[in-house]
């Protein structure tokens, strides 16, 4: 990500992370990858390959997603 767009994309992409839900996560991470696939297809293949991954948190009961972003 250049310098001049990395706060904006970060910001975004944490989002994705503080949703209250999975599926809210998996919306938002959509809407991330529409938006910066042409201008960051490398970022956007990182994010495809481990979002699975990421969101696995949901799965437990009682865990705050704004703590564990």
């Amino acid at each position: 990500i250049p310098h001049h767009a990395k706060e904006e994309f970060a910001t975004e992409l944490k989002e994705i992370w503080t949703a209250p839900t999975e599926e809210d996560a998996r919306r938002r991470a959509e809407r991330l990858t529409e938006k910066y696939e042409t201008r960051f297809p490398k970022a956007i293949k990182i994010l495809e390959d481990g979002l699975d991954d990421s969101l696995t948190f949901y799965a437990l009961k009682d865990v705050d997603p704004r703590k564990i972003s």
